[in-house]
């Protein structure tokens, strides 16, 4: 089974996301565990490779089954969007990174399946 980590960064009512060009869907940053690496040294590293973010504080919500994988879900909580501008890191992947508020991006139907079950483990 691999094992994953799936990272919400919020900013008040707003949180990050972009396209994800292979699904074509809206996600957050996104990653698998490599082999020796605990889900906090994942979520860390994958902020860094996509959005070049490192946070001061990262809360785990707790790992949930989706179909076969273990997710690891974590919250970000960032004060100053301006002061910390994430950027795409990997344009190849991604595309159209932007802060979207929560509730509008809920409706989207191009919220990533693995989001939206987020969503409904964690309302």
């Amino acid at each position: 089974m691999d094992n994953g980590v799936i990272i919400r960064v919020l900013a008040g009512e707003h949180e990050l996301v972009f396209i994800h060009k292979k699904y074509n869907n809206l996600t957050p940053p996104t990653g698998k565990i490599e082999e020796g690496e605990s889900p906090l040294e994942t979520a860390l590293r994958e902020l860094k490779e996509e959005v070049n973010l490192t946070p001061r504080t990262i809360k785990s919500k707790g790992p949930i089954k989706f179909g076969e994988y273990e997710i690891f879900y974590f919250e970000v909580n960032i004060i100053d969007v301006e002061e910390v501008g994430p950027t795409n890191m990997e344009p190849n992947k991604h595309t159209n990174m932007q802060w979207i508020n929560t509730e509008r991006m809920l409706l989207e139907e191009s919220v990533s399946p693995l989001y939206r079950k987020f969503f409904e483990v964690f309302k």
